[in-house]
C-alpha cells in the first residue's frame, strides 16, 4: 500500500489532483477538466483508466463515484465501468455526463443524479484518421493487402462492440426498449432523456438527487 500510495504522488500532478479528487467517500472524476494549463486532454483518454485505479488504491474509503464530462475514448470507459461494477462502487451523475461518461455511471451499483445533471447517449463512431493509422500499422501481420480488405475487420469489430454495449447495459437492468432508443441515435447527436424517462428505464436507481457544489 505505501508503494501504491507513492506513485500515486509521483504520478497525480497537480492538473489530476483537479480531474481527480476525493471528497469524503467519494472520488471525484471531471474528465473535461484540463488544468490551468492544458496539461489535461478535454476528454476521457486511455490514460484516465492508471489514473483511476492509482486513486482507488490510494483512497480505500471510497464507496462512491461521481462523475461528469463530454466522454471520450469509448475502451476506457468501459474499462472504468467494469471496475466501478467490479468494486460495487455507488455512481453520481453531475452537469453533462455524456457518452463514455455515461457508461461509467452505469457500472454503478446505486446510480443517483443531482438535479440539473444530464446523462447524453448515442452511437459509437469511428474516425477516418484514427482507423487509417490503425490500418497501416496492422496492415502487414493480417495481409490486408488494400483498404478494402480492411473492411471486414471493421465491420465484425463494430457489431462485436455493440453486443457488448447490450450485454452489458442490461446486466445493469437497463431495459431493452430503451437501449433501442438510445441507440437509433446518430453517432453524431446527443441524446438527453429526462430524468423520469431514466428511472423508468432503470438507467438510475432513484429520484432522490444528490446535493453537492458541480
Amino acid at each position: 500500500m505505501i508503494i501504491v500510495a507513492s506513485v500515486a504522488a509521483l504520478l497525480c500532478t497537480p492538473a489530476a489532483a483537479d480531474r481527480f479528487r476525493v471528497e469524503g467517500d467519494t472520488l471525484f472524476f471531471n474528465m473535461g477538466y484540463t488544468g490551468a494549463n492544458g496539461t489535461w486532454p478535454d476528454e476521457l483518454k486511455q490514460s484516465d483508466v492508471g489514473q483511476f485505479m492509482l486513486w482507488i488504491a490510494d483512497y480505500e474509503n471510497v464507496d462512491t463515484i461521481a462523475v461528469t464530462g463530454p466522454g471520450g475514448f469509448g475502451p476506457a470507459g468501459q474499462e472504468i465501468a467494469e471496475t466501478v461494477t467490479g468494486f460495487k462502487f455507488d455512481t453520481i451523475a453531475y452537469g453533462e455526463c455524456y457518452s463514455a461518461c455515461a457508461d461509467i455511471f452505469m457500472g454503478g451499483k446505486t446510480r443517483r443524479l443531482t438535479q440539473g445533471a444530464a446523462l447524453g447517449f448515442h452511437r459509437p463512431y469511428v474516425t477516418a484518421s484514427e482507423e487509417k493509422a490503425y490500418y497501416e500499422y496492422a496492415r502487414d501481420g493480417q495481409d490486408w493487402q488494400e483498404e478494402f480488405d480492411y473492411v471486414p475487420h471493421i465491420y465484425d469489430v463494430a457489431l462485436t462492440d455493440m453486443l457488448d454495449i447490450v450485454d452489458f447495459m442490461t446486466s445493469r437492468g437497463i431495459t431493452v426498449d430503451f437501449i433501442l432508443e438510445a441507440y437509433s441515435h446518430s453517432s453524431y447527436e446527443m441524446w438527453t432523456p429526462d430524468h423520469s424517462r431514466l428511472l423508468e428505464a432503470g438507467v438510475v436507481t432513484s429520484l432522490d438527487y444528490v446535493d453537492f457544489a458541480d
